[in-house]
C-alpha cells in the first residue's frame, strides 16, 4: 500500500510540473488529494488505544468564482498502541503457546477506516491568489476500527481463523469530521498542498456477538474522539468554462 501511495505522489508531482500557464485559478476545478496525518485519542477511545496515523485519498469539486468546497474522502487508520489486551488469558506470561508447543510472539495493532463526504469554504488571504487561504470543512461518514492480532508464525491457533472474531473488538458507527488549516493552490506554479488540524468524533458500538475477554457481548456505546495534524498534496484539474478543456 505504501509503495502505491508513493508512486501516486510521484505521478502527481510530474503532472504538476507540466502545468500550463494558461490555466485560470478561478475556473472550475477538481482536486485529487493525498494526505497523511497523526492523531491522538480522547474520551472513550483513549482508554483503548494510543496515537494513530492516517493515510487518505480524497476528491473535491470547486465551482468557478466561488469559495465553496464539496468533496468525498477516505482514510486508512493504523497504530501500534493497544491498551487493553484481549488475549491476556492466553499469554504465558507474555507469549502464547502455539500448536507446535513453542511460544508464539503475538502482537496487537489498531486498524480502521473512515469514509464520508464534506462541505466547506475557502477564505483567501490575498486577491492575487484566490484559491489559497484558510480552509474550513465539516463532514460526516462511517468509521470502523478493530484490534489486529498479528501472529507471524501462524502457530497460535487460538488467534487465527474464525477464532480471531472472538478477540478483535470490531467497532463501527456514525462519525463526524472537521478540518481547519491552510490551502495553497499556486497560480502557474507547481506547489499545491494543504495543512492543518483535523478532528474526528464518532458514536460507535462493538458489533461482535461474543468477546472472549469479557465473556459476552459488549452492549456499551462509545464516544470516540481523535485530534491531530494533517498534511496533504493536491493535484488540481482545472476546467476552463469557455474552452471546455481540462488543464493539468
Amino acid at each position: 500500500m505504501m509503495k502505491n501511495l508513493w508512486l501516486l505522489l510521484v505521478c502527481s508531482f510530474a503532472f504538476t510540473l507540466n502545468a500550463q500557464n494558461k490555466r485560470l485559478p478561478e475556473d472550475k476545478a477538481i482536486l485529487v488529494n493525498i494526505s497523511y496525518g497523526i492523531k491522538l485519542p480522547a474520551i472513550d477511545l483513549n482508554e483503548r488505544y494510543g496515537a494513530t496515523f492516517d493515510v487518505g485519498l480524497g476528491l473535491e469539486y470547486l465551482p468557478d468564482s466561488s469559495r465553496l468546497i464539496v468533496g468525498v474522502e477516505g482514510f486508512y487508520i493504523f497504530g501500534s498502541n493497544v491498551k487493553n489486551d484481549p488475549i491476556a488469558n492466553l499469554r504465558v506470561p507474555t507469549l502464547v503457546i502455539g500448536t507446535d508447543s513453542r511460544l508464539a510472539l503475538v502482537s496487537l495493532r489498531q486498524r480502521g477506516i473512515y469514509a464520508g463526504g464534506h462541505i466547506g469554504w475557502l477564505f483567501p488571504l490575498r486577491d492575487d491568489t484566490p484559491r489559497s487561504g484558510i480552509r474550513v470543512t465539516a463532514g460526516a461518514g462511517y468509521l470502523q476500527h478493530k484490534i489486529r492480532i498479528q501472529d507471524n508464525s501462524k502457530t497460535a491457533i487460538q488467534t487465527n481463523g474464525n477464532y480471531i472474531y472472538l478477540y478483535d473488538h470490531m467497532t463501527k458507527g456514525f462519525a463526524f469530521n472537521q478540518f481547519i488549516g491552510y490551502q495553497h493552490l499556486a497560480n502557474n506554479k507547481m506547489i499545491n498542498f494543504f495543512a492543518g488540524f483535523e478532528f474526528n468524533e464518532a458514536v460507535v458500538k462493538n458489533i461482535r456477538t461474543y468477546n472472549m475477554d469479557i465473556g459476552g457481548k459488549d452492549e456499551n456505546t462509545y464516544l470516540d474522539l481523535r485530534i491531530g495534524f494533517k498534511l496533504g498534496w493536491t493535484l488540481p484539474l482545472y476546467l476552463n468554462a469557455s474552452e471546455r478543456e481540462i488543464y493539468y
